[in-house]
């Protein structure tokens, strides 16, 4: 048998499952077995190791992770040993593959590879790396040490695999499973310190263990014991695992000078500790010495892309942080802004270039070309990003203009509206008179629902013909009608926006409008209702009466736009359910029914509801309770 893949669980339901299920492919194409030595579950983590191993043992936990370990090793009867635990899900397995069957194995004693411990299940981009011995010739000598945080002693010659492994234990959004691990993990090493106070390893893990439970005093002093007994016996060169977690929780407490010391003698001993860098870079931008500052920021990057060129790479012992986009992103993300604010656009671009988030790299790119003129590479990335962020394109586009000369204004819309986009007709529809008959196509053309809201400029300046406007806006959403008018609003560039449209409500034919009218009208006055109510609040002014009359019309709308969609009789069944501006007008109309019935007492329970909807409305609603109050009596 070629190959023993040997695991020790213990309450791994949450990702058993998939770690198993991602070592099929090696177990299918490698002569091999799968070995679990379970160490008293108390979950379904018995269960579901059934469906893949009939070699499962159980060994009862001995609180030392070594002797667990060789338990497992102990079953083993392949040539080589896989050691993987029940929160880890391998990726890339054809690596591994190729090696056990390509003959590679017969020149290594170990296979590496690297591991990647992820801070979010949600964010498979944020982790921390380390380049990990996982593959050992099963030679009868081969075993691990080490009570808490296991060492494998391993044999040279090795080999560094393509493969990785993703980790999910230190997930830092699963407090249950973080505290869980800290108490196991902390005891067993203090009970060690009892016996070895000056074990700098144990020092080391402990420190780093508080750091983890965000206990950062504790873990410093930790750190600074062992840090001290390295230096006083002249082994700091033999320990680079220390300098970042020090490093960090001295810069994480605020302790930005201590965290500088530590980064600059950690890059002295140890070329091309990219985490030593960045908590550099942070610590002195925290201080505000922006100059040094950036000069760690950019030999972050070079050593970032050059990183698996250092020997620091393939080292054991060291995690290395900040290697991954996340991080890499914040960076260039701080060097182009740097430069874009020195005003050296062309070396801001080479930054933000490279920016790996797509949102984030749109939204700088987008300034410095327009800084630099360069207008048709505007054009050239809105077509190589992805759909789903061309909204977040023209949105930041949009704003930009908002900024620009009339002349870099009308550059940009001429470039933006030869194309079939909404973009592009947004910008054929500005360049026309809206006399012309092609704006009605493309009124008609664009998918209000699924753009932003300031395309209501294409509304806003046909709404003197109301059957296009309203042919338009009939199909769409309640929430896009409402967005469109609130952007409408908020230009104030024609007066229908102050007086006019408020005097064509009041004048209104209320009978005669038919229910989408009814529907787009009533969103429109509660988009002014709110707007106006708001304005109220800040100035307290007394409300003009018009506006009480408004509101009456608002209800009068939204009353029979329900009664249209809903069966008024069932709906105390079900309004409590609603939400909104509906649950609102329910209310109203429940209260109106309480008022005629004398039953005030409800009525009142009934206008508070209301009001708790949108409480902008609450005076408004006040006068018309006080009005029905009157007509009742």
């Amino acid at each position: 048998m070629k190959l023993s893949i040997a695991m020790m669980v213990k309450n791994e339901s949450k990702y058993l499952d998939k770690c198993l299920s991602s070592l099929k492919p090696v177990l299918e194409a490698v002569s091999s077995e799968l070995i679990i030595v379970d160490t008293g579950s108390t979950d379904n983590t018995v269960e579901i190791a059934k469906k893949y191993t009939n070699k499962l043992y159980f060994h009862k936990w001995n609180n030392d992770f070594s002797d667990m370990r060789n338990i497992t090793i102990d079953y083993c009867n392949g040539e080589w040993i896989f050691i993987i635990d029940g929160d880890e899900v391998l990726q890339e397995p054809q690596s591994i593959i190729d090696a056990l069957t390509l003959k590679l194995d017969k020149e290594y004693n170990t296979l590496f590879i690297r591991v990647k411990s992820l801070h979010s299940e949600y964010n498979l981009n944020s982790y921390s790396t380390l380049t990990s011995p996982r593959i050992f010739k099963n030679d009868g000598s081969f075993k691990y040490e080490g009570k808490v945080h296991n060492q494998p002693i391993h044999k040279e010659p090795s080999l560094l695999l393509n493969s990785e492994i993703l980790h999910y234990g230190y997930v830092t959004n699963d407090p249950e499973l973080m505290e869980r691990k800290f108490k196991r993990t902390a005891s067993i090493l203090k009970s060690e310190l009892e016996r070895k106070p000056d074990d700098i390893y144990y020092l080391y893990q402990l420190g780093k263990s508080y750091h983890l439970h965000k206990d950062l005093q504790q873990s410093i002093e930790q750190y600074e014991k062992a840090y001290k007994i390295l230096d006083k016996k002249k082994l700091k060169k033999n320990f680079g695992q220390l300098y970042m977690p020090f490093a960090s929780a001295y810069s994480t407490s605020k302790q930005y000078k201590e965290a500088i010391k530590i980064c600059k003698e950690g890059i002295k001993l140890f070329d091309g500790y990219l985490d030593l860098y960045y908590i550099a870079a942070n610590s002195l931008e925290a201080l505000g010495d922006l100059e040094e500052a950036f000069y760690y920021y950019k030999e972050f990057i070079k050593v970032y892309e050059d990183f698996y060129n250092y020997k620091i790479s393939q080292d054991p012992a060291i995690t290395i942080e900040y290697r991954n986009n996340s991080y890499k992103d914040v960076v260039l993300t701080k060097l182009s802004e740097r430069n874009v604010n020195l005003n050296k656009y062309e070396e801001a671009l080479k930054y933000a270039i490279n920016i790996e988030n797509e949102q984030n790299k749109i939204i700088h790119l987008i300034e410095i070309y327009i800084k630099i003129h360069q207008y048709t590479k505007i054009k050239d990335l809105y077509f190589e990003i992805k759909e789903e962020n061309k909204n977040l394109f023209v949105n930041k586009l949009e704003d930009t203009l908002k900024l620009m000369t009339k002349e870099e204004n009308d550059k940009i819309k001429n470039i933006f509206s030869n194309g079939e986009e909404e973009y592009f007709k947004l910008n054929q529809f500005r360049l026309k008179d809206s006399k012309e008959k092609d704006t009605d196509r493309l009124l008609k053309e664009i998918d209000f629902d699924k753009v932003p809201s300031f395309y209501g400029e294409m509304i806003l300046n046909n709404w003197d013909n109301k059957a296009l406007v309203f042919s338009v806006l009939k199909k769409l959403q309640n929430n896009t009608i409402q967005n469109i008018f609130q952007w409408m609003i908020g230009q104030n560039l024609q007066v229908y926006w102050k007086d006019e449209v408020e005097k064509e409500i009041l004048a209104l034919e209320l009978a005669k409008l038919d229910i989408q009218k009814i529907r787009i009208y009533a969103i429109l006055i509660k988009v002014i209702l709110l707007n106006k109510m708001e304005f109220y609040k800040i100035t307290k002014n007394n409300i003009d009466k018009k506006y009480n009359d408004i509101f009456d019309i608002y209800i009068y709308l939204y009353t029979n736009y329900l009664k249209f969609i809903y069966k008024v009789d069932n709906s105390r069944l079900f309004y409590k359910h609603l939400e909104g501006w509906e649950k609102q007008i329910f209310s109203i109309i429940f209260a109106r029914e309480a008022y005629e019935s004398g039953k005030y007492s409800l009525a009142v329970k009934y206008f508070k509801e209301a009001a708790e909807e949108y409480p902008y409305l609450a005076d408004l609603l006040g006068n018309y309770s006080n009005k029905l109050l009157k007509e009742v009596l």
